[in-house]
């Protein structure tokens, strides 16, 4: 597929806008969803030095979409409501805020990550764009941004640490995958816990060694003995609630570490200070400020990674597709349907 040709852009366009915070509880109902969550006609955005304007083909529904509509996403604490929606997406180029990385790019296909993706037209800097392949589709691209992205930076961070070895919770989910995947192809193994049972084949199937199932009555005592067996010491976790507390009181005395990168249980962490004084270590896990202390150099592989990978190891199964006047609905579905594979909202159906 080759670059598509620039179209023409208009003055307005429409987007899928969170008008209020979704209470906890209404995702699930499509008719009570659409009180807070709207397809309203907008106009499209203006541009500055250094961006560029992108007419989108479709983007993906991710955990942090949930939040971000919830009000309580921590990369969007002060942007007001009402707020557009959308991070992870793929389209063509159409127009430059001046630069010359910025009007080098008009005309190409390109995968990204910016706010506003749910609709037809979105902003974005154009040094964070990542190329789309030739022989990749816009399916494919628009949900190689951002668990790519996240899962390539957490096994940087676990070789970084002088470990081959991590734990991940949520493991099942497209996210899950696809660490397993690319930890097998950088030499790191996953300890994988799931809530169900089910969820503990999806992950066997893609190659994990170990996978342990949280509402087993004899968890913690698993959780434990692996950690015993191969001196892990580090532990990823998107559930919140009490899971940070049980993994640390799994994890070693000293240098024990969770990373929080997610908050699946409503409400606050339950911790015990006690576990904490053993050295162990309760931190935070994201990827923008995790971007923002790496170079350019470091940003450049893990982009090149993506584009060498999408199509292929980086691929995430699609399971349902939404127009964007159904955005409401899509969001519904996610929310229900987290595991089974990615959820798109598409702008443009017949852009290639």
């Amino acid at each position: 597929m080759k670059s598509a040709n620039t179209p023409s852009v208009p003055q307005r366009m429409k987007a899928l806008i969170a008008i209020a915070p979704v209470p906890e509880g209404v995702l699930a109902d499509p008719k009570e969803l659409c009180k807070y969550i709207q397809v309203r006609e907008t106009d499209v955005p203006t541009l500055k030095t250094g961006e560029v304007l992108i007419k989108v083909s479709r983007g993906t529904i991710n955990p942090n979409d949930l939040y971000h509509a919830k009000g309580v996403y921590s990369a969007t604490p002060n942007v007001p409501f009402p707020r557009p929606l959308g991070f992870e997406g793929a389209g063509v180029v159409v127009a430059s805020g001046g630069g010359m990385i910025g009007r080098f790019r008009v005309g190409k296909r390109v995968a990204f990550y910016a706010m506003g993706m749910f609709g037809e037209y979105v902003v974005c800097d154009a040094l964070n764009l990542i190329d789309i392949p030739d022989s990749v589709g816009f399916s494919t691209a628009a949900c190689s941004v951002a668990n790519p992205m996240t899962a390539l930076a957490m096994l940087n961070t676990v070789k970084a640490s002088g470990s081959n070895i991590m734990i991940n919770t949520a493991a099942a989910s497209a996210l899950g995958k696809l660490l397993i995947r690319l930890g097998k192809k950088k030499g790191v193994e996953l300890i994988c816990i799931v809530r169900r049972a089910e969820q503990m084949e999806i992950c066997r199937q893609e190659g994990a060694a170990y996978v342990l199932n949280s509402s087993d009555p004899d968890f913690d005592q698993q959780l434990q003995k692996v950690i015993r067996d191969t001196g892990c010491s580090l532990a990823f976790d998107c559930i919140a609630g009490d899971m940070p507390e049980r993994l640390l009181q799994a994890l070693p005395d000293i240098g024990g570490t969770v990373k929080l990168y997610g908050y699946m249980t409503p409400g606050p962490i339950t911790l015990t200070p006690q576990t904490l004084f053993t050295e162990r270590h309760l931190e935070t896990f994201e990827i923008n400020a995790y971007l923002s202390r790496v170079n350019l150099l470091s940003k450049g592989l893990i982009a090149l990674s993506i584009t060498q990978g999408m199509g292929k190891e980086l691929k995430s199964d699609v399971q349902k597709t939404f127009s964007l006047d159904d955005g409401v609905e899509a969001f519904s579905f996610y929310s229900q349907n987290m595991t089974a594979g990615k959820v798109q909202i598409v702008a443009d159906a017949e852009l290639q």
